[in-house]
């Protein structure tokens, strides 16, 4: 995605930016979070992550953290976006031993 689309929805288009952000919210709230909580219960990830705080930090303002990143390295891909904003993110989060399976499903998923 194209870092001077992203920078231009934020400042001209506030609405498109509400819409986004509120999609942004539903998705973590429906998804990412159940779905932390379920590998959490299944002791997938370190009993001391705290998922809410861990969302808050990590996937909340992610499309900033896409900015940060392409200013950084313009022609970064969006696949390299996400291995580099989600992946690696929950990766270092996982226990010890659920990390290596957790890497083989990636790589599956992102190739």
């Amino acid at each position: 995605m194209n870092l001077v689309y992203i920078y231009s929805i934020n400042k001209y288009y506030i609405k498109v930016v509400e819409v986004i952000s509120l999609f942004r919210d539903e998705f973590i709230s429906e998804y990412i979070k159940p779905l932390l909580l379920d590998a959490y219960e299944k002791g997938c990830l370190r009993k001391e992550l705290l998922i809410d705080f861990f969302i808050e930090i990590r996937f909340r303002n992610i499309d900033q953290h896409y900015l940060e990143l392409s200013k950084v390295s313009p022609n970064t891909t969006l696949k390299e976006c996400f291995v580099h904003l989600v992946a690696f993110q929950i990766s270092g989060v996982c226990k010890v031993g659920f990390q290596q399976k957790y890497d083989e499903l990636m790589s599956e998923v992102v190739g």
